[in-house]
């Protein structure tokens, strides 16, 4: 026999998580009873399990989505409900395949098809998109989880006003049919709506706070910040560089992981460029020469096998400049309107360090031929600095795989690294300020 749920355990379940973490604001009926009740409180022990141990690698997240919604089942549902399920439904794995109060809203509220479509672009990943739910829950802040565009869309989102748009999802107990009531003006729904002039954490009590709260219950505090590079953010970095010093290898045969200290000097590369802003110096080391130019000295020293040849530079040379071609576009202004961003997983790199995160950036372009071309840049991103210090190219024509097209290492050295590279090459260099 189906054991009864009593409609007062239904509306203390909306204070289940505030009664573990700040009892105090638990009106004193809720909690009066939530102590008494055993349902409530196995409930409770529950939740509190699900908060101190880790979930399961393989955990039913989508049973878990689908769960936090049936509170909203026969209820008026506006976007500070929907908002905080967005991140969640842009993960296939996560995404119910039966009908939900959320997805009925969504069916019927532009603003909120473009929020969710906006949070698509960012090619989230399952942690990001449960960390991005985090916040739209109003437990945590944008700029506590991520940073640049995805912090700014966030804030975006909490920040709009909900629509006009109400909608309620019922199922006839007959029949099992599910039917969408609609109402496009707050005051034709019997259930009023939250003041826009409340904070952000009190219109969670009267509508949905049992499906949010036990989302984030469930799997939300257990995941780690997700904070995201967004690719503004490496352009910003390269920008503050001083010094870079960019090593392309061949393919095929390039090794596949050269991020180790010593990988440089495993293989040769085809080609090196050390580059320092504040010394006004470049160096192009190839097999068969080394060309140093000293833009002070308004000089360009060609070393061979023929010996040293020292060429005075009569036409204006500009140094390298920051993203040092690192970056396939010079800034983020002349990033294609449809490009994609996003954290990967390369199934090859199984050892990369921790601190270590690699993103792609792929988009298309065409030959001259007017033949569309993938293009993929590959970064492999220090999380703490932001620095690329591994980059490879990548292409697809047509049906084709991709195929990688260089690979490139990148190091920032100190300007008495770079020094010292120069009078490895067998120049007789001196700083200008050292004469």
């Amino acid at each position: 026999m189906k054991k009864e749920i009593k409609p007062i355990c239904q509306q203390s379940a909306e204070f289940y998580y505030d009664f573990l973490a700040e009892p105090q604001t638990v009106p004193p009926a809720v909690r009066e009873h939530i102590e008494q009740c055993p349902r409530c409180r196995d409930e409770i022990q529950r939740l509190q399990d699900a908060l101190q141990s880790p979930p399961p690698e393989a955990r039913p997240v989508r049973q878990d989505v689908l769960r936090c919604q049936i509170p909203l089942f026969d209820k008026w549902v506006d976007c500070t409900q929907t908002k905080p399920f967005l991140p969640l439904l842009t993960i296939p794995a996560f995404a119910p395949s039966v009908p939900t109060p959320i997805a009925a809203h969504l069916a019927h509220c532009s603003h909120c098809r473009q929020d969710k479509a906006a949070l698509e672009r960012l090619s989230l990943t399952a942690e990001q998109a449960i960390a991005a739910a985090r916040v739209l829950c109003g437990d945590v802040k944008p700029k506590e989880q991520f940073s640049g565009t995805c912090a700014d869309l966030l804030e975006t989102i909490l920040r709009r006003p909900a629509s006009d748009v109400l909608t309620k999802l019922s199922r006839n107990q007959t029949d099992g049919t599910f039917q969408i009531a609609v109402a496009e003006q707050p005051a034709s729904a019997p259930q009023s709506r939250p003041s826009p002039s409340a904070s952000h954490r009190k219109w969670l009590r009267p509508a949905a706070a049992a499906a949010v709260l036990f989302i984030a219950a469930l799997f939300l505090w257990q995941v780690k910040p997700a904070c995201g590079l967004d690719i503004s953010e490496v352009y910003q970095a390269l920008g503050k560089a001083v010094n870079v010093a960019i090593a392309s290898y061949p393919l095929p045969n390039a090794p596949a992981m050269l991020i180790a200290p010593y990988a440089l000097e495993e293989q040769r590369p085809l080609q090196e460029i050390w580059g320092s802003d504040s010394l006004a110096v470049q160096l192009f080391i190839e097999k068969e020469q080394a060309v140093l130019w000293d833009l002070t000295r308004q000089r360009k020293i060609i070393k061979s096998a023929a010996g040293l040849e020292t060429i005075p530079i009569t036409q204006p040379v500009k140094k390298l400049q920051p993203p040092w071609g690192l970056l396939p576009f010079r800034s983020p202004a002349e990033l294609p309107a449809k490009y994609k961003w996003k954290q990967v997983r390369p199934s090859d790199e199984e050892d990369l360090p921790a601190h270590i995160k690699v993103y792609d950036l792929t988009w298309t372009d065409f030959s001259s031929s007017g033949q569309p071309i993938e293009r993929r840049w590959r970064g492999y991103l220090d999380a703490k600095t932001k620095y690329p210090i591994r980059i490879e190219w990548w292409e697809k024509l047509g049906n084709e795989p991709f195929r990688r097209i260089t690979s490139t290492t990148i190091r920032y050295p100190a300007d008495e690294e770079v020094l010292a590279r120069i009078a490895a090459e067998g120049f007789d260099y001196r700083p200008a300020v050292q004469k």
